[in-house]
């Protein structure tokens, strides 16, 4: 299993208060195959009272899934009202 520490490339679209899509991917090395299952990704900004839970329970591989090393996560509620 991969730590945060070793993710390559993730980038966000903020808008608003408004977390809309997580980006998460990987540069596919680390040991055989370089495969990593995504359960979820949970965010949570206490200064802005905000937190996202992005639901995924997919493969981020090459040789598993649909061979993607990035995939766009969308948040199971959006919510963009100023808090």
């Amino acid at each position: 299993m991969k730590s945060v520490n070793q993710l390559i490339m993730n980038r966000v679209i903020y808008f608003a208060y408004c977390l809309l899509v997580y980006r998460m991917g990987h540069d596919n090395a680390g040991g055989p195959g370089g495969a990593w299952f995504l359960d979820r990704v949970e965010i949570e900004l206490p200064l802005l009272h905000r937190s996202w839970n992005f639901p995924h329970s997919r493969w981020i591989s090459k040789d598993d899934d649909d061979g993607m090393l990035e995939h766009d996560l969308y948040p199971d509620s959006v919510d963009c009202a100023l808090p």
